[in-house]
C-alpha cells in the first residue's frame, strides 16, 4: 500500500492485517468453542465477541479514514497509542530484547517525525485517540445493512455484559429480539 511509506514504524497494512487476525481468532474461537460444546456459556463469549467487534470497528476506521493522508494520520495516532500502551506494560514485563520495549521516546519522536512528512496534518494531536464508542460508530457508517444489530448496539451489549452489568444481562436473557419489518 503506498499509505505504508507514511508510516513505516507500523504500516497501514499491518495494522489492517492484525485487525483481521484478531477479529477471525475471536469469531472463530467463539465458533469451535459452540460446535465442541454444543452449548453457549453463560457470560464468557461476550468478551471474545466484544473483541471482535473492537477489531472489525478499528479496521473498519482505519481503511474507510478517508484519503491516504488521513489514513496515514489516523494510523499514526494508533501506532502512538500503542507506545503508549506499550510504554505500561514495560514496568511489569522484563523484555528479552530491546526491539522487544523500544525506548518509548524515541518511538514519540519518530512517529511525530512520520506525521510531519504528511501534508495538512503537521499540526494535528496524535497524543489521544477517540474513544472506542466513537471508533464503533464510525466504522459502522461503513457497513450498509445488518441483520439485527448495529456494531455499536452489539459492542455496548457484550461491553455490558462482559462488565457484570446486571440490567444489561437481565434483558439479554429474558428479552426476545423483534422482527425486522
Amino acid at each position: 500500500m503506498a499509505v505504508d511509506a507514511l508510516n513505516p514504524y507500523e504500516p497501514l497494512s499491518q495494522q489492517l492485517h492484525n485487525f483481521v487476525v484478531v477479529g477471525m481468532d475471536n469469531v472463530g474461537s467463539t465458533l469451535a468453542y459452540i460446535n465442541k460444546t454444543r452449548e453457549i456459556p453463560m457470560m464468557a463469549l461476550y468478551a471474545m465477541i466484544r473483541s471482535a467487534i473492537e477489531a472489525r470497528s478499528f479496521g473498519l476506521w482505519l481503511s474507510h479514514a478517508g484519503t491516504k493522508n488521513k489514513q496515514a494520520w489516523v494510523g499514526i495516532r494508533l501506532s502512538y497509542r500503542n507506545n503508549e500502551d506499550l510504554g505500561s506494560l514495560e514496568s511489569v514485563w522484563a523484555a528479552s530484547s530491546a526491539e522487544e520495549f523500544p525506548a518509548l521516546d524515541a518511538v514519540r519522536k519518530k512517529l511525530v517525525a512520520y506525521q510531519q512528512g504528511i501534508p495538512n496534518y503537521r499540526t494535528h494531536d496524535i497524543t489521544g485517540s477517540p474513544k472506542i464508542t466513537q471508533i464503533v460508530k464510525e466504522a459502522d457508517s461503513a457497513i450498509q445493512s445488518r441483520f439485527y444489530f448495529t456494531g455499536i448496539q452489539a459492542w455496548k451489549a457484550c461491553n455490558a455484559m462482559a462488565h457484570a452489568h446486571f440490567p444489561v444481562q437481565r434483558v439479554v436473557f429474558t428479552a426476545r429480539l423483534t422482527t425486522k419489518n
